[in-house]
């Protein structure tokens, strides 16, 4: 299960983490839309920090300005899990790590150059 969780840090900034074993945190701001406005022509320099900038209207979020690379991985995300196909053999994938079902890269590496030289 996959949890993210909200969490205001001192700088007044959001930080969205998850599994932090693994390092996946994702840093998020907050703006009125008054000053979003206002700050309209400098979003893309705050998205190289904040990934995702949430707007806020009567102080509820409206919307988000959400970085290019971000969005094109969280469609691409969508995407594979909507291919029945890709998410068995993902699943496949996470069953094996889980289970140990690992090859060294040199390992496979040095397999397909050796296989490929005798099969020659």
């Amino acid at each position: 299960m996959t949890v993210l969780a909200n969490n205001l840090c001192d700088d007044g900034k959001e930080r969205i983490t998850h599994d932090r074993d693994q390092g996946f945190i994702m840093g998020t701001s907050t703006l009125d839309i008054s000053e979003a406005r206002k700050q309209f022509s400098q979003l893309d320099k705050r998205l190289r920090e904040d990934r995702v900038i949430w707007i806020t209207r009567h102080n509820k979020k409206a919307f988000a300005v959400v970085d290019t690379d971000l969005l094109q991985t969280v469609l691409e995300t969508i995407e594979i899990l909507s291919d029945p196909d890709a998410l068995k053999m993902f699943q496949e994938g996470l069953r094996d790590i889980r289970a140990g079902r690992l090859h060294d890269h040199e390992d496979v590496k040095s397999e397909l150059l050796n296989g490929s030289k005798s099969d020659g």
